[in-house]
């Protein structure tokens, strides 16, 4: 009993803060402001520079991702439609182009080795100005080879020269070209002759 009314006539601890009627509370919340102040002011040139560099990166990062779907453009393949005729008495070629065709796409150039191998052929060279970026050949449109079935039914191979025809190219797509230089080939040598075509 004696323990119980001690306790209930105990007073509570009154801190040396609320003791001076609130001047040091006052006072040290006032020591934190200026702190917290002079901490801003010396850093803030530090803050300042973290968030320009911040911006930049994002801005540079937003350039290089623009750039980068650019340059990674779908690859395209040219059709070109050649028109050839043979002049006779002067033994030459004359080549025109008649059509330009570009669509999407990529291939390979499976058969350029078949039409290297053929006794004749056209060489045509792609590029810009001195600058070769594409050489394939293609089966010399003027002469053809056609299976002939005789009285017996045997079959027999026959060439036919054409004084006349026309041939398509397809190349995949570079950049800058601008021209095709055509030489032509009969059986197996190379005739002096030769064309160059403006591709624009």
């Amino acid at each position: 009993m004696f323990l119980y009314r001690r306790l209930r006539h105990k007073k509570p601890k009154i801190s040396i803060i609320e003791k001076s009627g609130g001047f040091l509370s006052d006072f040290f919340y006032t020591a934190k402001f200026k702190l917290m102040y002079k901490l801003l002011f010396k850093y803030q040139f530090f803050l300042l520079v973290f968030v320009l560099s911040f911006i930049s990166c994002s801005h540079k990062n937003k350039s290089l991702a623009k750039s980068d779907t650019v340059i990674t453009e779908a690859p395209k393949i040219v059709f070109f439609t050649f028109s050839i005729t043979k002049d006779t008495l002067l033994k030459t070629v004359n080549i025109i182009l008649k059509n330009k065709t570009v669509v999407d796409g990529k291939f390979k150039d499976q058969e350029q080795l078949s039409a290297k191998n053929s006794p004749n052929n056209l060489k045509l060279v792609f590029g810009n100005g001195n600058k070769t970026l594409k050489e394939i050949y293609v089966e010399h449109p003027l002469y053809k080879r056609v299976d002939v079935y005789g009285d017996k039914g045997e079959i027999t191979s026959k060439e036919i020269n054409l004084t006349t025809a026309e041939f398509t190219v397809r190349i995949e797509q570079q950049k800058g070209m601008n021209k095709v230089i055509v030489t032509e080939f009969v059986n197996f040598k190379e005739i002096k002759n030769t064309n160059t075509l403006k591709l624009d």
